[in-house]
């Protein structure tokens, strides 16, 4: 065997993308959020403060320094110069993007990891100044996934703002929202419903027939043979739309809110509302289209014709354990679910694909039972690999981030809208003083107090929308200390963490393959929530079938 030669690298001759380029195109981003005069002089600083960085840098050629002013960071979409840059972007236009910090990129941080991502996916770095992040790097990755478990918890503040606010509106019995109802209409002025007549004929037939003995795909037929619409303007019908109009409680002038609700914010993934959540029931709310007894009539039928009433079933979904709902078997792609057995006299727990769990072994052969306590620690085991090889990085991360929070910006904004706020109520008052004094022409007067009140009307939105910022940044910082916490230890995590599960996780993969295809079953790959993964194979991971308290293997087809 011949020496072994190493051809060394051409440094400075490829640009972060692995193209050949002479020299990288860099662009900066800059943003400030209100019009003060302090805020003025920043922004025209920050412009010329990158114009010069880039343009005196011999390995950068200057694209652009694209500058939002007077424009809240909260959401990107209202940024015109973010979204040119954006696009300029995946027009092949710029290679680098260089901001002062994360909270100047964008103070929501779902939506600073879903344009780094975009743009890291295009070959585009961001450079963080205040962070010392360069996104396509190595680093940059392991410490992105920090920011995607701070991402969900903003999320989460949001999410469970907004619920707040429509369990407030629920509580009064307004509407929330509406999705089209065969036989109402939908007023948006006064968020009232009322009766469509010629689609109400259609609802009124569908009870009539039902309770008469027909059955829904009977009616289903009758009702494509007559050439009715269904509730979104289609020509076929079917049995399931029948059944969901039999059941709306809106055809007897009721409403019911809450039906589903999100059990992840960062998905927007919604499941129904069996009790999980309160729910809103309001009666005569709007006129009804059929009479209160058709209804009851039209549902003692339904539970008498109802596989699910005669078997007393119902499905549960469940999101007690940190495991759930993230899990999936590498082989056939179905959920791995959570089963209970006994050894001896103690509850085991373990974890199997569930398409063997309800067809058989058969149906997915390479699958294997996975004891809970395995997952835990292989789990730690992913944790520390993540946060002991990158201690140093991640510590100083943390401070930088700690440190680039500009908490005092929030509260600066709040103060500058209520001082609009009052300084329009004042002009506001007096003119309402040179009416009733008759100094002013009445015409005159009501346009302009019209403009003032649209001013104030809108300078209170903002207002809202800032003291929110004020909230999630003091929210943000809390959440913040809590990972510095979780990642201040020397020593490497010794037992299961559910909460740092659920805050880094996002997909857990059951088994692998080897090179040249052979199963590996028990390798367990864990992806972050950047797409960072990481995959451990336990030492002892063979989990055998819980047996009975009379040590005999249990024969349930969960457990094959």
């Amino acid at each position: 065997m011949g020496e072994v030669q190493i051809i060394s690298a051409t440094k400075g001759k490829f640009d972060i993308t692995g193209r050949d380029a002479k020299k990288l195109k860099v662009a900066a981003y800059c943003r400030v959020s209100t019009d003060s005069d302090e805020q003025l002089n920043s922004y025209n600083s920050q412009v010329d403060y990158y114009t010069n960085l880039i343009k005196n840098n011999s390995d950068w050629d200057f694209v652009n320094v694209y500058a939002d002013f007077g424009i809240s960071g909260t959401q990107v979409k209202k940024r015109a110069e973010f979204q040119r840059m954006i696009q300029d972007a995946k027009n092949g236009m710029i290679d680098m993007i260089i901001t002062k910090s994360i909270s100047r990129f964008a103070r929501n941080t779902i939506d600073t990891l879903k344009y780094v991502r975009e743009l890291k996916s295009i070959g585009v770095a961001v450079s963080f100044e205040k962070e010392n992040i360069v996104t396509t790097t190595e680093n940059g990755e392991t410490l992105l996934t920090i920011l995607s478990s701070l991402a969900q918890g903003e999320s989460e503040s949001i999410s469970q703002n907004t619920k707040m606010g429509l369990q407030m509106k629920a509580k009064k019995g307004e509407l929330i929202g509406f999705n089209s109802c065969l036989g109402y209409g939908y007023d948006k002025e006064t968020g009232s419903l009322y009766i469509v007549e010629e689609e109400a004929e259609t609802v009124r037939y569908i009870f009539k027939r039902y309770i008469e003995g027909a059955g829904c795909h009977t009616i289903e037929k009758e009702l494509q043979a007559k050439g009715i619409l269904t509730p979104k303007g289609k020509t076929n019908w079917s049995g399931s739309t029948i059944s969901k109009i039999l059941g709306n409680e809106k055809y007897i002038g009721d409403i019911l809110t809450g039906k589903t609700y999100t059990i992840d914010p960062i998905t927007k993934k919604r499941i129904k509302n069996v009790g999980q959540q309160d729910r809103f029931y309001l009666e005569n709310h709007h006129e009804p289209i059929v009479t209160r007894e058709q209804f009851e009539q039209a549902k003692i039928l339904r539970h008498k014709r109802s596989r699910q009433y005669n078997q007393g079933t119902l499905r549960k979904y469940n999101t007690t354990y940190p495991f759930s709902n993230v899990m999936k078997c590498k082989y056939c792609g179905g959920t791995v679910i959570r089963r209970k057995g006994t050894s001896g006299k103690k509850d085991r727990f373990m974890w199997l694909c569930n398409t063997a769990a309800k067809k058989g072994k058969a149906s997915c052969p390479n699958c294997k039972l996975i004891d809970e306590d395995i997952l835990e620690n292989s789990f730690v085991q992913a944790f520390n690999k993540l946060c002991v090889d990158n201690e140093k990085i991640i510590q100083e991360f943390l401070e930088n981030l700690s440190k680039s929070i500009e908490y005092q910006e929030y509260e600066n904004e709040v103060k500058a809208l209520h001082d609009k706020i009052n300084k329009a109520q004042g002009k506001r008052n007096q003119l309402i003083d040179l009416l009733l004094e008759e100094k002013i022409d009445k015409i005159i007067y009501e346009k302009k107090y019209k403009k003032l009140s649209d001013d104030i009307d809108e300078l209170e939105s903002e207002l809202k929308i800032a003291k929110q910022d004020s909230n999630m940044g003091a929210d943000f910082k809390t959440r913040l200390e809590s990972f510095k916490n979780i990642f201040s230890h020397k020593e490497p995590m010794e037992k299961f963490d559910g909460e740092s599960f659920r805050m880094l996780i996002k997909e857990v993969i059951i088994g692998d393959e080897a090179e040249d295809g052979t199963p590996l079953p028990y390798t367990i790959n864990f992806i972050f929530k950047t797409g960072l993964k990481i995959n451990v194979t336990p030492l002892f991971p063979k989990a055998e079938p819980p047996k009975s308290p009379r040590g005999e293997p249990r024969t349930l087809s969960a457990w094959y």
